[in-house]
C-alpha cells in the first residue's frame, strides 16, 4: 500500500482521476459521433464554432430566400395564367367583331355575337378584378413596389 498513514489510497485516487478523464473523453467522442459534428461547443474550437454558427445562419437565411423566390415564381405563374386568359378573350372579341362586320349576317345573328362579346367583356373584367396571389391583387393596377427577398439585406432582394 502506498498510502501515508491517513487512510488515503493514492493508487485508488489516481485510478478514479484517470477513469473520470477517460469518461469525459468518451462522452465527448460519443457526443461528436452522435451529432455528426466535429464542433459541438465553444470548448471544442471557439473560432470553428463561430464560423460554423455563421454558416448555419447563412444556410437558414438562404433556405428561406429560396422559399421566397419559389413563392415569387408561383405568383408569376398565376399572373401569367390570368394574362393568357385575357389574351384569349381579346382574340375572341376581335374574331367576333370581324364576323359581325360581315354583311351576310342577319340582325339576330349579330345580336347573338354581341351577347357573346358582352359576356367575354364581363369575364375579362372579372379576371382583372379577382386575379390574386395570397390576397394580393395582381392585375387591377394596385400592385407596386413588389419585392422578392432571396438573401441578406437590400442586395438580397429583387
Amino acid at each position: 500500500m502506498t498510502g501515508i498513514g491517513f487512510g488515503i489510497n493514492l493508487d485508488s485516487l489516481r485510478a478514479q482521476r484517470m477513469l473520470s478523464s477517460s469518461s469525459r473523453s468518451f462522452a465527448q467522442t460519443s457526443e461528436r459521433l452522435s451529432s455528426g459534428l466535429r464542433i459541438n461547443r465553444a470548448s471544442d474550437d471557439a473560432a470553428g464554432l463561430a464560423l460554423s454558427a455563421d454558416l448555419d445562419n447563412s444556410a437558414r437565411v438562404y433556405a428561406q430566400g429560396l422559399l421566397n423566390v419559389n413563392d415569387g415564381i408561383s405568383l408569376l405563374s398565376v399572373s401569367q395564367g390570368a394574362l393568357e386568359e385575357l389574351s384569349n378573350i381579346t382574340i375572341r372579341q376581335q374574331e367576333l367583331a370581324t364576323e359581325a362586320a360581315n354583311g351576310t349576317l342577319s340582325s339576330v345573328q349579330r345580336g347573338a355575337l354581341n351577347l357573346e362579346a358582352t359576356a367575354l367583356t364581363q369575364e375579362y373584367n372579372r379576371i382583372v378584378a379577382t386575379a390574386t396571389f395570397n390576397q394580393v391583387a395582381l392585375l387591377d393596377g394596385t400592385l407596386s413596389n413588389f419585392r422578392l427577398q432571396g438573401g441578406f439585406g437590400v442586395d438580397g432582394g429583387i
